[in-house]
């Protein structure tokens, strides 16, 4: 065979092999998992995903393990520390709150507690009284309402935090004429701010008392007027850390003080009117 035809056979077979190789290269490139057409894509989307990547792919979603984000009622709801509505039939001392826990200090202990009328009572008393509640902890905000028959001879109406026993405490308190924060070491009471407030007897008024670190804050207003936005007082102080809170009054035999509310939560940066 001479030089030529082979050149010729070879050039033939080349050519041969091009248009073969073009006829099944889309088949060869589905084999070997090239880029699919828009409908095989399609039913790829139409595959069911797995359980992670549902997860991962839902708006809301939170990856598998973590605990999802409360919304803010349900942290208001967890914040709670104590609450009495006092509304449960007349009886003798606080007993339990309405939200289950019980009452402490004199408040289930001297006959001056009452439940009347869906409000708690402490009347005819001489001197201090207080009630308790809740386990031992830092930072609270406690929001209390009631009524006053008669200020003078050092009646007042007050919230305790950080309460340790009977002689160790700080306490906000409306005496008529002022709002003051108080704080007793070892008994010895020492006024650390006050500021003139009037509350007039039997005006239902509101008085909410907060501690955050060592910071202290109060302020007072009537329970039918809207809650000022500022704090009438605000103060520094580092002799406690903890403890229980509640409510600390003075009373003379003549005194009347209704409670128709009270409210203790979890102080936090966020809560700061």
């Amino acid at each position: 065979m001479s030089r030529r035809t082979i050149l010729i056979f070879t050039l033939s077979t080349l050519v041969l092999l091009g248009l073969v190789a073009g006829l099944f290269t889309g088949s060869m490139e589905m084999a070997l998992g090239a880029p699919q057409g828009p409908q095989m894509m399609a039913n790829m989307q139409g595959m069911p995903q797995t359980q992670g990547n549902r997860q991962a792919n839902t708006p809301g979603a939170t990856p598998q393990g973590t605990a999802p984000i409360k919304n803010n009622q349900q942290n208001q709801q967890m914040n709670i520390l104590a609450t009495d509505t006092f509304q449960r039939q007349d009886q003798a001392l606080w007993g339990i709150a309405s939200d289950g826990r019980q009452w402490g200090g004199d408040a289930n202990a001297k006959d001056f507690f009452t439940i009347k009328g869906g409000k708690g009572q402490i009347a005819g008393g001489q001197g201090a009284l207080e009630a308790v509640i809740g386990l031992p902890t830092d930072n609270v905000d406690v929001t209390i309402s009631g009524t006053v028959n008669q200020f003078g001879n050092n009646v007042n109406l007050g919230t305790v935090l950080r309460w340790r026993d009977t002689n160790n405490w700080y306490k906000a308190f409306i005496g008529g004429n002022q709002l003051s924060i108080l704080k007793s070491v070892n008994g010895k009471p020492t006024i650390i701010v006050q500021t003139n407030v009037k509350t007039d007897p039997g005006v239902a008024q509101t008085l909410r008392f907060r501690v955050f670190g060592t910071t202290l804050f109060a302020k007072v207003w009537p329970s039918a007027t809207t809650e000022p936005q500022k704090w009438m007082l605000v103060a520094d102080d580092h002799t406690f850390a903890t403890g229980q809170f509640g409510i600390r009054v003075f009373e003379q035999p003549t005194t009347v003080i209704t409670i128709t509310s009270f409210n203790a939560a979890t102080a936090a940066m966020g809560n700061t009117i």
